[in-house]
């Protein structure tokens, strides 16, 4: 009975210290865990404000990109020309081009993968507008952002669509990703990117401007309004075409307004098409909005007036063999 007691007083005392043990034990390992998932709530913290940061500075410069300057003209409709406002001149396009790239080169590691491969598609775009603008005088820059004013608001709204796209889901991936190969776009992607820039489609537009003084547009050596028309037995003007200059709607060159009256002493001037001296096509005004533009070549129309002219009944010829009867 007294060795049970004994044993007892014993145990209380151990139970104690390991009870105190077991509870500094377990007060550590909370503290230790509140204290890293602080510290882990810290950083993540700081690096979600960096990766918006970073975000933040792509979707300026692509604002950069899409802010444009009208030049007051029309084109065929009826919407004002512009152009990129960071081509008004050699020296801001370069200012932007060396903004662009330190920016990317700044901020590419915090970015998502998906803007980062639209920003390695634009710098991949901006080295070959290079090759092209090596020896482009200042005064030549406006036209030819003319041209090129759908690829860069293009490139812009791809680039905002993914950072928009990383606001609304992408900031939760805290995972900075590696830059290896695959922060560009596949080859062939980008080939395929670039051969529908304008930058490809137009390079004869472009290769007018380049080491060269500036051309106008309209261009000068042809008349803005031009008349085509017969003259009948009594000496009015008949069958009269009007062809009258006008920006085309790529802004890259010109096209011809046209325009048909039957006399000039009576009818009204009919407007039925458009004409382009690239090519040679005539294109003739949809009558319902929603239908195709239908483009003929001129070499067809030739064809078809010459058939017209070798099998038109003759009028008088009929008229004086009803008589006749």
């Amino acid at each position: 009975m007294i060795n049970e007691l004994t044993s007892s007083r014993l145990l209380t005392p151990i139970y104690t210290i390991i009870g105190i043990i077991i509870g500094a034990l377990l007060t550590f390992i909370t503290s230790w865990f509140l204290k890293k998932r602080e510290t882990k709530l810290k950083i993540s913290s700081q690096l979600i404000k960096k990766r918006i940061n970073a975000h933040e500075k792509i979707l300026t410069l692509a604002k950069t990109m899409r802010a444009t300057l009208s030049i007051d003209k029309i084109n065929t409709e009826n919407v004002y020309i512009t152009y990129p406002i960071i081509f008004q001149t050699k020296e801001s396009f370069q200012n932007w081009r060396s903004s662009f790239f330190l920016t990317t080169n700044e901020y590419s590691h915090w970015l998502g993968l998906k803007v980062t491969r639209e920003l390695y598609f634009i710098q991949d775009y901006i080295v070959n507008l290079d090759k092209r603008l090596e020896k482009v005088p200042s005064e030549n820059y406006l036209q030819i952002g003319i041209i090129l004013r759908n690829d860069f608001l293009s490139m812009a709204s791809n680039v905002e669509k993914e950072v928009i796209s990383y606001f609304e889901s992408g900031w939760k991936n805290l995972k900075i990703e590696k830059n290896n190969k695959w922060h560009k776009f596949p080859k062939k992607v980008s080939l395929k990117r670039l051969e529908e820039t304008n930058l490809y489609k137009r390079h004869l537009e472009i290769h007018k401007y380049l080491n060269k003084e500036e051309k106008s547009i309209p261009r000068d050596e042809i008349k803005q309004i031009t008349e085509l028309y017969n003259i009948a037995p009594n000496g009015l003007k008949v069958d009269m075409v009007t062809l009258r200059e006008v920006p085309n709607i790529d802004n890259s060159g010109v096209k011809y307004e046209l325009t048909y009256k039957d006399c000039e002493d009576y009818g009204d001037k009919m407007k039925f098409g458009h004409c382009e001296l690239v090519g040679g096509r005539i294109m003739f005004d949809k009558i319902d909005k929603n239908a195709q533009i239908l483009g003929i070549d001129y070499k067809a129309i030739k064809l078809l007036v010459n058939w017209i002219e070798e099998n038109i009944e003759d009028i008088d010829y009929l008229n004086e063999t009803i008589e006749y009867e």
